[in-house]
């Protein structure tokens, strides 16, 4: 799915993308959200491969004591207050359903592959081994995924990586060189070694503070020769972080996890501040480090341009000032979960 206005046909030039990479969002939502993606992006070409999602109203299990316990101590049980400590009757609702699905999912050995999931398989085979030195000059893959969904991405690439027959060395930079993966606040444990990733979530996002990758909490580990490193992206959003639930209660419930009024902008933002095309030049701009700018003292203790990630230019500010303004200029407003504040 391309989404395409006038304005952008009619543009000369000054574009915030090129043609180097094929952009798929892989999603659960079908309202819009991919083309005020695009449309945030300059309208960027973006394929959507639509993953199905668990719907319903509220369902009644009964758990164990010791699940029951762990499911309360963090917050995961929506009507968690109401329940009397004696009972193993649990109440859950779709959201619920689909955060726990993505936290207890552990493994890849734990999913079992729908439709979609061969669909990806597929896509990743034929992005990563048919030219891996991309000699034929042909778009590179991205796959871009937000909250519980990058959990099936991350299953995926695992399932990918355990196919194949050559060393785990050459399996991981095969996938470094051929495929880029884009999260926003991701609700994920572990990401497998070998893609480029580029980990974008606010500071005071409950679920991706708990459960998603971070700087704090990097996935994949990170190494001393940092190959195969994740660029993770952070600010704070503009939300009344009072007014709403500290503790994660649901997918929707607090719009700092919300990346169509949040960390899309602020991704958007940076590529615009560096003049970056793709996400993939995004990736090696931040990865870069200049020999002749080995510094001995942390650049974190400077005064200015701390915020820094390699040749990228962070402003200290973005997210008390640029980030508001992005947000209301995209129209990311428009898409808030709470609009009471």
């Amino acid at each position: 799915i391309a989404y395409k206005s006038e304005a952008t046909e009619k543009k000369s030039g000054g574009r915030s993308y090129d043609y180097s990479e094929a952009v798929v969002w892989c999603t659960s939502e079908t309202d819009g959200e991919v083309e005020f993606c695009s449309r945030v992006f300059d309208d960027m070409p973006i394929s959507q491969l639509y993953f199905g999602r668990k719907e319903g109203k509220q369902i009644s299990l009964e758990l164990d004591s010791e699940t029951r316990e762990g499911l309360l101590s963090s917050g995961m049980l929506r009507d968690a207050k109401k329940l009397a400590r004696n009972s193993h009757q649990c109440s859950f609702v779709s959201d619920d359903l689909n955060v726990l699905d993505a936290v207890l999912t552990s493994s890849a050995a734990d999913v079992s592959l729908d439709r979609e999931s061969e669909r990806l398989l597929d896509l990743i085979d034929k992005a990563v081994k048919s030219d891996p030195l991309n000699e034929s000059n042909q778009p590179k893959l991205v796959l871009v995924a937000s909250s519980i969904m990058a959990t099936k991405l991350a299953n995926v690439v695992s399932i990918w990586k355990s196919r194949q027959r050559q060393s785990a060395k050459m399996t991981e930079d095969l996938l470094n060189l051929g495929l880029t993966i884009v999260t926003f606040g991701s609700v994920c444990r572990s990401f497998p070694t070998g893609p480029a990733y580029i980990h974008v979530s606010m500071f005071d996002d409950p679920l991706a503070a708990a459960f998603g990758a971070t700087s704090r909490r990097p996935s994949p580990n990170k190494n001393k020769s940092r190959v195969y490193d994740a660029v993770y992206l952070h600010a704070f959003s503009p939300y009344d972080h009072d007014r709403e639930s500290q503790v994660p209660l649901g997918l929707k419930s607090h719009d700092s996890h919300n990346p169509y009024a949040g960390s899309v902008q602020l991704l958007a933002l940076v590529m615009r501040i560096n003049g970056l095309q793709s996400f993939r030049s995004l990736y090696d701009s931040a990865m870069f480090t200049n020999p002749l700018q080995i510094l001995d003292i942390n650049p974190k203790h400077f005064a200015v341009n701390y915020n820094n990630q390699g040749e990228l230019i962070i402003p200290p500010m973005i997210d008390y000032e640029l980030l508001p303004a992005m947000i209301v200029a995209t129209g990311g407003d428009q898409w808030l979960w709470d609009r009471s504040g």
